[in-house]
């Protein structure tokens, strides 16, 4: 999943937002030349059920000179895991998805589907 623009305020350039703000507390790796990696925690809750933690990779592509940084697209990606079984349903399609940080733990994060 491709994180972008979202409901963020406008003044937030979210192809540096996610990496250097949400998920800088992550041991980051290098995978290419443009891209690299993390893993991280997250709790995923779905209408108010709680289907537990999911470990997840996100991979964060750092050019930019790419046409898709210079397109404004996203450069942040969440990759789902074993979480996909729960969030790959159709009744889900058109919900708002929001993405917490736990404060007192900085690699631990929520995934919350309304």
């Amino acid at each position: 999943m491709s994180l972008d623009k979202g409901r963020l305020d406008e003044h937030v350039d979210h192809r540096h937002y996610f990496r250097k703000e949400i998920f800088a507390g992550l041991k980051w790796a290098k995978k290419s030349r443009s891209v690299e990696e993390a893993k991280a925690e997250f709790q995923l809750m779905i209408k108010g059920i709680s289907y537990g933690d999911f470990q997840l990779r996100i991979a964060h592509s750092f050019s930019t000179t790419s046409a898709s940084y210079k397109q404004h697209n996203a450069m942040t990606r969440l990759s789902w895991g074993l979480a996909k079984e729960y969030v790959a349903q159709r009744n889900l399609i058109g919900r708002t998805l929001s993405l917490y940080r736990d404060e007192s733990n900085l690699v631990r994060f929520v995934l919350e589907i309304d």
